[in-house]
C-alpha cells in the first residue's frame, strides 16, 4: 500500500502544479487582455502594479526618466526684440510627461534662467494671502501634494534632473505605501530618497481698493486728459509673485485708458528687490490700431506696447514710489509713454520717462484684440513671453531713451516682420 501511495502522490502534485501554472497562465492573458484596451497610463499601472507585488513593494518599477537637458533659446529674431528681454524675457515652452504620467512644463530663458511647473495650470485665481486666505493644494499627481499656484525658479536651469527624480520619488512612495505588500516594504526597505524642494515662486492676489503700497507725500502731477490716459482698473485684482531666490517681489496690476480717444488697456508691474526697493517699472498696453501717431498705417492690427523703466538711481527710485503709491494709484497720460515731442523740462515724471524708457511696440495681424490682451498680460504676470506662432507679427518698433531729453524718434526693424 504505501508504494501504490507515493505514486498517486505525486501524481496528485504534478497535477495542482500543472494546475497553478494554468491558473497564472490564464492571468496573464487576462491582464494582458485588459491592457490592450487600456490606455498608455493605465498600462504603466497595471504593469508598475504587478511589477511591485512581484518584487514584494521593494521596487520602484518605473520607467528612466527622461535626461532633461538644459539647452538655452536661440537667439531672438532682431535687435528690438533683444532688447525687449531686458524688461520682458522670451522663453521657450516644452512640457514633458513622466513616467508617473506627472506632467513638467518647463520655460527657459536665454540665460538658461529655467521656470518649472508640475501638472496642469491653476485656472483659479490666487489666494490673497495678505487677506489671511489660505493657500490651497493641489495633487498632479497621487501622492504628490503641491502649493496651489507655485512654480520652481531655477537659474541657470540646474537642478531640473534632480527636481523631476524628487518628484517621481514622492509619487513612487504613494504607490509603495499602496502596495499589497506595504507593510512588508516598509519593515525592510524604509522609504527614502531625496526630499521634495519647496516651490520658489508664489503667487497672491491683492486687491486694488486702496493703493498697493501706499507712502508719504503728493504724486507728482502728469497730464491727463479724455483722450489719452492711463489709470488702475480697480474692477479687477492685481498679482504678486514672490520669488525666495533673491527675495523679490513684483506686483502686476490691470490698467485701462484711451489713446487718441480710442479705448486701450493693459498691465502695469513694478519690482522690488530683497530691501523692498523698487527696481524696475513695466507698462503693457493693447490698442486697435497704432499706439504711436508717426507709426505706418496697417489695416485690422493690433499693437502690444512695452514700456520699460529701469530704476537706477535714488532720485528715479523716489520718483516712482510717490507716482505708483500716491492717493489715486498709477495714473499716466499716454503722451508721455508714447509721445515723441520732447516733455517740459519742468515735468519730472515726463522727463525721466522721456530719457530712461525704452519703447517697443509689436505689431500683429489674425489676432483678436481681446485675445492679444489676454495673452499679453499673462505674460507679463509670469513675467516672461513666448513667440505667438499662430499670429502674424507683421513689424517691430522701437522709441529709444533719450538722455539728453530731446525729441525721441519712431525707429522700425526690418529684421522683425514676417513677410
Amino acid at each position: 500500500m504505501p508504494r501504490l501511495r507515493r505514486p498517486v502522490e505525486r501524481e496528485g502534485l504534478r497535477q495542482r502544479v500543472i494546475d497553478r501554472v494554468i491558473v497564472v497562465g490564464l492571468a496573464a492573458i487576462a491582464i494582458a487582455g485588459l491592457m490592450s484596451f487600456a490606455f498608455g497610463p493605465r498600462q504603466a499601472a497595471v504593469s508598475r502594479a504587478a511589477c511591485l507585488i512581484g518584487s514584494l513593494g521593494l521596487a520602484t518599477c518605473r520607467d528612466e526618466l527622461p535626461v532633461f537637458e538644459p539647452v538655452r533659446l536661440g537667439e531672438p529674431r532682431c535687435r528690438f526684440l533683444a532688447d525687449l528681454d531686458a524688461a520682458l524675457p522670451e522663453v521657450r515652452t516644452e512640457t514633458v510627461t513622466l513616467p508617473s504620467g506627472l506632467t513638467l512644463t518647463t520655460s527657459r530663458a536665454r540665460s538658461g534662467d529655467t521656470v518649472v511647473q508640475a501638472g496642469p495650470p491653476t485656472t483659479t485665481d490666487p489666494p490673497a494671502v495678505l487677506e489671511a486666505e489660505v493657500r490651497r493644494s493641489r495633487y498632479p499627481a497621487p501622492g504628490l501634494e503641491v502649493p496651489a499656484h507655485t512654480e520652481w525658479l531655477l537659474p541657470a536651469g540646474r537642478d531640473l534632473q534632480q527636481l523631476a527624480t524628487a518628484l517621481e520619488d514622492r509619487h513612487d512612495q504613494e504607490v509603495r505605501s499602496r502596495s499589497a505588500m506595504a507593510l512588508f516594504a516598509r519593515l525592510v526597505h524604509p522609504v527614502g530618497g531625496p526630499a521634495l524642494p519647496p516651490p520658489t515662486v508664489r503667487y497672491s492676489r491683492l486687491t486694488l481698493t486702496t493703493a498697493p503700497f501706499p507712502v508719504g507725500g503728493e504724486p507728482p502731477e502728469a497730464p491727463v486728459n479724455k483722450a489719452d490716459w492711463l489709470r488702475l482698473d480697480r474692477s479687477r485684482p492685481a498679482t504678486a509673485a514672490f520669488r525666495t531666490a533673491g527675495q523679490q517681489l513684483s506686483v502686476t496690476a490691470p490698467i485701462t485708458g484711451s489713446v487718441s480717444g480710442r479705448p486701450v488697456a493693459g498691465a502695469v508691474s513694478w519690482s522690488r528687490d530683497e530691501a523692498a526697493r523698487l527696481t524696475s517699472v513695466l507698462i503693457m498696453v493693447v490698442a486697435d490700431g497704432s499706439l504711436i501717431t508717426d507709426s505706418s498705417a496697417l489695416p485690422k492690427s493690433i499693437s502690444v506696447g512695452y514700456v520699460g523703466l529701469p530704476i537706477q538711481t535714488e532720485d528715479e527710485r523716489e520718483l516712482a514710489e510717490q507716482w505708483l503709491s500716491g492717493p489715486a494709484g498709477f495714473g499716466l497720460s499716454t503722451r508721455e509713454l508714447f509721445g515723441l515731442a520732447a516733455p517740459d523740462a519742468e515735468d519730472r515724471l515726463a522727463s525721466w520717462i522721456n530719457r530712461a524708457a525704452t519703447v517697443t511696440v509689436l505689431r500683429y495681424q489674425g489676432v483678436a484684440a481681446a485675445t492679444a490682451l489676454g495673452r499679453a498680460s499673462e505674460e507679463v504676470r509670469l513675467l516672461r513671453r513666448t513667440e505667438w506662432a499662430d499670429t502674424r507679427l507683421v513689424t517691430v518698433q522701437q522709441v529709444a531713451p533719450r538722455p539728453d531729453g530731446t525729441a525721441r524718434v519712431l525707429v522700425d526693424d526690418p529684421e522683425c516682420g514676417w513677410t
